[in-house]
This record gives C-alpha cells, structure tokens and sequence, in this order.
C-alpha cells in the first residue's frame, strides 16, 4: 500500500511519542520546576545570577517542548479509508492536515529553540 512520505513522518513521530511516554511527567515537574528558579533568579537583584537564569530559562523551555511533543503525538489522527463516505474522507484529510502543520510548528519551534540556547550559551559565556 502507498503512503505519502508525510504520512510516515508523522507515524513515525506517533511511535516515538510513545516511546518517550514515560518522560511525559519528568519533563512536566522539570518544567515546573526550572520556571520557578527563573522566577526566583529574575526577582533577584544580583548581577551573578545571570548564567543560572539562563540556564533554568533554557531548561525550562526545552522540558515544556518535550512534554508537549509527548502530549501531541501520543494518538493521532485514523488514516484515510476508501470505504468511508465523502464527507468522513474530508473530515479525516482535515484532521490529518492539521497534524501535519502541528508537526511543522513542532520543527519550528524546535529549531528557533535551537537558535535561541545557542544564542544564550554564547551570550553567558
């Protein structure tokens, strides 16, 4: 049976979205927790504690990321089946369109996250 390569891309997200279920909590109390310290080192009024808000900030924002990828792609969307009606096809297309694009803002995201802590740990150097 053919499948169009996006179709993979996201069963293959789907599978390694199950395989990283068990760091689903971790990442959300490591999350929680990194955006405590970067409240706690933003209240602050010391000048050293510029690297370790960084850092808490860059921890945090990964966790989060990871913990949403997880939440995401844990189920998607049943494939497209011929035996369907016109209007349950379209609905399906839809919904598998719009993880299609959830999966680009995934990418995107992670990339200008990417950026972002390369831009932070040359900064705080």
């Amino acid at each position: 049976m053919f499948t169009w390569p996006v179709e993979r891309l996201l069963l293959r997200l789907h599978k390694l979205a199950l395989q990283l279920q068990w760091l689903a909590p971790w990442c959300y109390a490591i999350g929680f927790g990194g955006a405590a310290c970067t409240l706690y080192f933003v209240l602050r009024n010391d000048a050293d504690v510029t690297q370790w808000l960084t850092l808490a900030l860059g921890i945090t924002v990964w966790a989060l990321l990871l913990f949403a990828f997880i939440r995401l792609f844990r189920s998607i969307p049943a494939p497209v089946l011929p035996g369907d009606s016109f209007f349950e096809r379209l609905q399906a297309r839809c919904k598998l369109a719009l993880y299609h694009l959830l999966a680009a803002g995934i990418v995107v995201v992670g990339i200008l996250l990417a950026m972002m802590s390369l831009k932070l740990l040359s900064v705080s150097l």
